[in-house]
């Protein structure tokens, strides 16, 4: 088996690679030395012959790269100690489990040193490759905050609006990397390199920034910023307001009013909208053929009341839950 290219380091030539591993062991050392992980393929058919197809190009720090998986398998692995990836399915079967988080439909962001394990079925996935020392560096610079303290708090686009932001700046990236020319300008690779980090930033939640929706996020305070960590950390859980005051280490009238100085709103309606938008990616991640609804959605995310969901949804998107499901 080929050694995977080995990242030239700031300022090197782009690194390409194409390789079709055929046996499990091959796959499984490939994706380690591009840096993918520690992952273990188990095949669901496994007298069936084995193929797992690799591409992609890397720069400095970044890089893209695309997995074809043709036979049904499951993964359980661990990330790498040092890179962010952001996966994407191009075609096929796969969803990702984290913890109790399944992830199926939307681009999921996956930070250095984190367990998982990805089921997949005749699939193409699209990965987005950052150094995590990286894309903290670049978050210090936006926000004014130490980027030894910075971290993703969640694996899920903030929005709709974040997910599609991803998905354009890998499609971005993938045009320039083969474009040698640019890539041969050492300001264009620093500006991409700043491009990729702030995409992450903005798409995805973490301590130092949110989205555009909460630009006051970095300017506020360390109590509200801790909040809303907690917050993006455990929206799949019945937290309240205590909770949140215990996470954050203040009092509920001081969170309170900090919320509304910063953000806007209060940190029920944060977590109400981080809920909402949850409810959204499944929605467009279902499949009404397989008996999902719109009630058992809400209700996945705390919605007692479809109709009051339904008023809610309307509000923020401008369309009813059922036509997302059904589109």
């Amino acid at each position: 088996m080929p050694d995977a290219p080995d990242p030239a380091g700031r300022g090197g030539p782009v690194t390409r690679w194409h390789h079709v591993a055929r046996s499990v062991g091959e796959g499984t050392e490939f994706a380690r030395q591009l840096r993918y992980g520690d992952h273990t393929p188990q095949p669901r058919h496994p007298r069936r012959p084995f193929e797992m197809t690799f591409s992609g190009a890397t720069v400095d720090t970044f890089g893209v790269g695309r997995v074809h998986q043709p036979a049904p398998v499951v993964a359980p692995g661990r990330t790498d100690k040092g890179q962010v990836i952001v996966v994407t399915a191009l075609s096929g079967r796969y969803s990702l489990t984290l913890g109790r988080d399944q992830i199926t439909g939307v681009p999921a962001l996956l930070p250095r040193d984190c367990t998982l394990s990805a089921d997949m079925d005749d699939v193409e996935i699209g990965l987005l490759t950052v150094e995590h020392a990286e894309i903290a560096r670049v978050a210090e610079e936006i926000s004014g905050l130490d980027a030894g303290e910075f971290a993703f708090t969640g694996h899920r686009p903030l929005s709709s609006a974040g997910a599609r932001h991803i998905a354009t700046t890998v499609g971005y990236l993938e045009r320039t990397l083969r474009n040698e020319e640019a890539m041969a300008n050492t300001l264009i690779r620093a500006a991409l390199l700043h491009h990729t980090a702030t995409s992450c930033l903005h798409s995805y939640p973490n301590t130092h920034l949110t989205g555009d929706s909460r630009g006051g996020l970095a300017a506020a305070p360390a109590a509200v910023r801790r909040a809303v960590a907690f917050i993006e950390a455990n929206v799949h859980r019945p937290i309240t307001i205590s909770d949140i005051c215990g996470a954050a280490r203040i009092g509920p009238r001081g969170l309170q009013a900090a919320f509304r100085r910063h953000l806007g709103g209060t940190p029920t309606g944060f977590l109400r909208q981080a809920r909402l938008d949850r409810a959204h990616a499944d929605l467009q991640a279902a499949d009404p053929t397989t008996g999902a609804t719109v009630t058992e959605i809400a209700h996945r995310w705390g919605w007692a009341s479809g109709s009051r969901f339904a008023v809610a949804y309307r509000d923020q998107y401008g369309i009813p839950p059922g036509r997302t499901l059904r589109s």
